[in-house]
């Protein structure tokens, strides 16, 4: 033993106390980063960062996407939850209407994404996002298991959030970005204009108050230029923080 050198000392095994990472399915190790990523806002954080930067050392993707954003809602008691949750493990298709539309989608999955929640289903044969806030009904259950199949190389997190297509009308933003700032806001932009002191990016973004809030970060480099709902929610988050100051 190095500390005490006239003793024997003990060593307990790492297997003994370690998880074995390939013992957890893609899914187990999912829904231990999205519980986490809720840890995230509690006193236990630093205990919850540790652990997933153990998740993303076995090669399981890391929502990171919470990292700047505080105050937030995690709704982890809406009442869809444990409806859809049942829907996805038993496979029953399910009816709601969303963005004035009425759905019958193949539930594949839930994901919680910047402190809300979306269930990831087939509609119309195209996997889309439908966010659990925005639906506009109750949600109606099939009484049928088993009534549909999910493809077996299916895994959520292989899609990433930015490459499923959503369920509702796409809303972008038009920022004027200091340039030389790595943002993360801009990981899914697209540059339309790069001048020496700034870059214009259009940002597509599917809540606007929880767009307005990752955008106060880095109020100090960041111009809303539209939409001008979007510019006026940021204006008037500044001025309150300014007036408690």
């Amino acid at each position: 033993d190095p500390l005490f050198e006239d003793e024997a000392g003990y060593r307990i095994s790492p297997a003994r106390f370690q998880f074995d990472s390939s013992k957890f399915s893609n899914q187990e190790l999912l829904i231990m980063n999205q519980a986490m990523a809720l840890w995230k806002s509690t006193v236990m954080s630093d205990v919850a960062q540790s652990g997933l930067r153990r998740l993303a050392s076995t090669g399981t993707p890391v929502d990171h996407d919470f990292a700047g954003i505080t105050d937030v809602d995690y709704r982890i008691d809406d009442p869809l939850l444990p409806q859809l949750w049942k829907t996805v493990i038993k496979k029953r298709r399910v009816q709601f209407s969303y963005a004035g539309k009425n759905r019958k989608v193949e539930p594949y999955s839930l994901l919680l994404h910047q402190g809300f929640w979306y269930l990831i289903a087939k509609d119309e044969s195209e996997i889309k996002r439908f966010k659990l806030t925005r639906f506009e009904s109750l949600v109606e259950v099939s009484e049928k298991n088993e009534e549909f199949e999910i493809p077996k190389d299916f895994q959520v997190e292989d899609y990433g959030f930015e490459k499923l297509v959503t369920g509702e009308k796409g809303l972008t933003a038009t920022l004027r970005i200091e340039q030389g700032k790595a943002i993360p806001i801009t990981k899914n932009g697209n540059l339309l204009k790069s001048q020496s002191n700034f870059g214009e990016w259009e940002i597509p973004f599917d809540d606007e108050a929880a767009f307005a809030r990752e955008i106060l970060w880095f109020a100090d480099v960041i111009e809303v230029l539209k939409p001008i709902s979007l510019r006026e929610n940021v204006i008037a988050s500044l001025r309150k923080l300014a007036s408690n100051e």
